[in-house]
């Protein structure tokens, strides 16, 4: 497979290749960091997460619109993350997995935070 990597890179411009070797390097290096963690390296997460706590927090804020709430987001994203790591499947991106946890978890926390409306029975004096 790399080979095959090496020589497209070779016939359809360095760039190219380059990039597409790069991204299965970090592919790679993902699932290496998330198989130590699984096995008991759990000092290993923030080497993982690192590279996407921006794009995480940016996406938490551009639905939240609200810094505080954007943090809570992202933190939550992170922590849900952690805790089901085991079910990444690897399909698509680490990044892409994130985000959709982020997502989710904006989408869900409106409805979560809404005030319960409280009435009185007692009569007015």
């Amino acid at each position: 497979m790399m080979e095959d990597l090496v020589r497209r890179s070779h016939s359809e411009g360095a760039g190219d290749g380059v990039k597409i070797m790069n991204v299965n390097v970090q592919k790679e290096k993902e699932l290496e960091l998330i198989a130590a963690i699984l096995a008991g390296d759990a000092q290993l997460y923030h080497q993982l997460i690192r590279p996407y706590e921006r794009s995480v927090y940016i996406m938490s804020l551009s639905c939240m619109k609200n810094v505080k709430d954007a943090e809570d987001v992202a933190r939550e994203t992170f922590v849900k993350a952690y805790r089901n790591l085991w079910a990444f499947q690897g399909d698509s991106g680490f990044n892409a997995w994130l985000i959709s946890i982020a997502l989710n978890e904006a989408r869900s926390r409106p409805r979560r935070q809404t005030p319960i409306q409280i009435a009185s029975f007692e009569a007015p004096e």
